[in-house]
Order: structure tokens, then sequence, then C-alpha cells
């Protein structure tokens, strides 16, 4: 599970300090001071993995090369990337990689690339499975005869190493970081997109947008369509039940049944709302697989105010239920901040300077004097201006991993 992050030289991000990610957390900023960025310094690491560095620059409408990207658009600059894992009391690691103009080619390249830590047990030496530069990688086989057990091979400057081993038994580090970093999931659910019939029979994917509702809906139990109705209904009591509903040979759609109509209604007489709500109570509530860190952009977005304190208690459900889950949401909601508590949030600000910076609340005990004298809840206290600022710093790199 990813526990940490360091984010250096993207976009808006020029010497972010590591970020501890707790299991539910609310990212809070204006319009503009970089929860975007954040959610796409994820989708751009989970594009690497998928479809390598070329691909990641320039296929998505979020980024037009690596100008775009690069913080001030100095293409001089590097990109650095560290995730830190951690699982239980055993497992512990570090991902770290950097991206930049390579000197010999002139074109964005992978520059550095190192995995180490302990996979099994923290009491046990840290150990290098992966440490990779532009010529060359050195790769930890769990089950090689030589005696280190380190193995040369050969890079490809476009893609990232780790995601080129999937041999669990051989490389199990390897496959544990690729498979935490695609399992990411940023939603942004699009109306337009869960309107859509979509061909069943596919893997029970979710996109981004929303697309694979459909199938994920179609495939799960009558119970689990039957616990969705009833959150929709919390907001709507006219509601009674959730269908999938026949839209051509081998497709489906999105249905909606209402107390004292005979049928249902198909997806364009469903609310904006209404869909949107849905496709992220899908998600919250685990009924789409392969996703351990789910990251909902402003989930306020066409949902009634009313409806963010269930959404809130359902995401604090999930990961109490749930040890391998983590949920952010990113928001620019009062109401919704007036439903969280104190070690659930984090402000992202932008200064003069147009660097993001991600600031934790006042400690315990200014918060708890905000509580007791006036009676503040955690909106109050960031509508007010008693938010801590950024401190001027000096820059100093990332250290490597």
């Amino acid at each position: 599970m990813i526990a940490e992050v360091q984010f250096a030289n993207f976009k808006s991000f020029e010497f972010a300090q590591p970020l501890p990610l707790p299991r539910f957390m609310v990212l809070v900023g204006n319009n503009g001071a970089g929860k975007t960025n954040f959610c796409d310094a994820f989708t751009f690491t989970r594009d690497l993995l998928e479809s390598g560095l070329r691909s990641a620059l320039l296929n998505n409408e979020r980024r037009k090369g690596f100008e775009s990207i690069v913080r001030g658009q100095k293409p001089e600059q590097e990109l650095t990337f560290l995730f830190r894992f951690t699982e239980g009391e055993g497992l512990d690691l570090t991902y770290h990689f950097r991206i930049g103009i390579d000197a010999r080619s002139g074109d964005p390249s992978i520059l550095s690339e190192k995995l180490s830590g302990r996979l099994e047990s923290r009491k046990g030496n840290a150990q290098t499975y992966l440490e990779r530069d532009t010529k060359s990688s050195k790769v930890h086989n769990a089950l090689s005869d030589s005696k280190k057990k380190d193995e040369k091979w050969d890079i490809q400057a476009h893609e990232l190493q780790v995601s080129q081993f999937k041999d669990k038994a051989r490389f199990p580090a390897l496959v544990y970081v690729r498979e935490a970093l695609k399992s990411v999931l940023v939603l942004r659910p699009d109306p337009s997109v869960l309107r859509q019939r979509e061909t069943i029979g596919g893997e029970p994917t979710l996109g981004s947008n929303g697309r694979g509702v459909v199938t994920i809906l179609d495939a799960a139990d009558p119970t689990t369509l039957e616990r969705l109705a009833r959150l929709l209904a919390e907001g709507d009591p006219s509601i009674k039940a959730l269908r999938l509903l026949g839209a051509g040979v081998g497709q489906k759609e999105i249905g909606l049944l209402e107390k004292g109509i005979e049928r249902p209604y198909g997806p364009h007489q469903i609310s904006d709302g209404t869909l949107r709500l849905l496709a992220m109570l899908t998600a919250i509530t685990g009924v789409a697989p392969a996703t351990q860190t789910l990251i909902i952009e402003e989930p306020e977005n066409g949902i009634h105010f009313s409806r963010l304190r269930r959404l809130v208690e359902l995401c604090r459900q999930r990961v109490q239920e749930d040890p391998e889950a983590r949920i952010i949401l990113t928001t620019h909601s009062i109401p919704l901040l007036h439903e969280i508590q104190r070690e659930e949030a984090l402000a992202i600000v932008r200064d003069d300077a147009g660097v993001s910076h991600i600031l934790p609340p006042p400690d315990e005990t200014r918060w708890q004097r905000f509580q007791d004298e006036a009676g503040y809840t955690i909106g109050d206290l960031y509508t007010t201006g008693l938010w801590p600022q950024p401190e001027p710093r000096i820059y100093t790199p990332p250290a490597e991993a």
C-alpha cells in the first residue's frame, strides 16, 4: 500500500517534501491551487507503467509533452517521483525514479530508477531490488543461482524497468510495486459516459471517467445492487431499485425503478448528479475491483450538499473494513469540510511564485482551542484563514532513495 509520496518539479510542485498519506484524507484547495496536479502525478505514473514515457507525455488531455509538465516549463530540470510502501509490520519499500532530458539524444527519458527496502521483515537488512541508470540495470532475482542474486538487464530509455518484470516468484518486490501503483484510480465521473451502453462480458474495470460501471454492476450479485439502490434512495426516496437494462445485442445500460412505476427508466432520464453519485458509490463501497488507492476529484460536483456527510461516512467505513484500502478526496466544498476530522484534512495552497504546498491543519492544541472557544469545524477553520501558511524555504534537491 502507498504510504508516502513525493513529487518534485512536476507541474506546480517544485520541491515538495515527503507527504504521508492517511488511510482517509481530504485535500482542500481553491481552484488552481494544484489539486488536479496532485491527482495527475498518480495518473502519470500509472500511464508510465502501462504505456511508456512517450505515450504518458502526449496521449493525455492534461499533458502535451515534457515541457508542459516540468515545473516552470524548464526542460533542463528533472522530474522526481518517490513512493513509499508499507504493509503491517513487515513490508517497507521505497521506489524512486527521475525523468529528464537525455544528454546524448536530447529526448525525454528515464534517467534513474531505484527500488529498495524490506519485503518481509523490517528487522532484516534492507535490500536493493532494482537500480538503474541510463546505461544499464541491476535487478535482484529471488530465485537466481548466483550468490548475490543480482542480474544485469538491458534498459529501454522510455520504459520503467519495474513495469517489465511480471514473474512474482523471481521478482516479488518489483511485482508488488507495479501492482500497487497500477491499482490507483483517479475518479472523475462523467455523466455523458455513464449514459452510454456497454458491451457485457469484458473485464470489469472502472475507468477514471466512470466507464465500466455498467459491466461492474452487471457482474455484481443482487445484494450488492440492492445496497447501492438503498444508498441512492437516501437522497431520493422515490428510487426503488437499480436495474441493468438491455440496450442491443450483448449490451446493457443503467436503469432505475421508481416506486409506483412498473417499468424502469434508462440513463437519459437519470440526473447527472445521480449518475455521478452511483459511480462514486460503486468505487467507495469496493464493488469496483482492483482499486487499492481511490482518489475522487471534487465529489461535490453535481451532488446535493446533504449527501456529502454520507459519502464521508462510507469512506471511513471502507478503510476500517478493508485494511488494503486508501481513499483521498480533493475538494473546495465547505459543507464537505464540515464533516471531516482534523487528522483527515490537508490544505493545498499556491504561493506567489506559483508553487503548490500541501499543509497540515493547526496542531492539536490550537485546534482544540478553536473548537472549545468558537465551536469551529474544519470548514470554519479553512474559511476564516486560520490554516497555517507555507514558510519560505531554500531549495534543496530531493535525496536519492
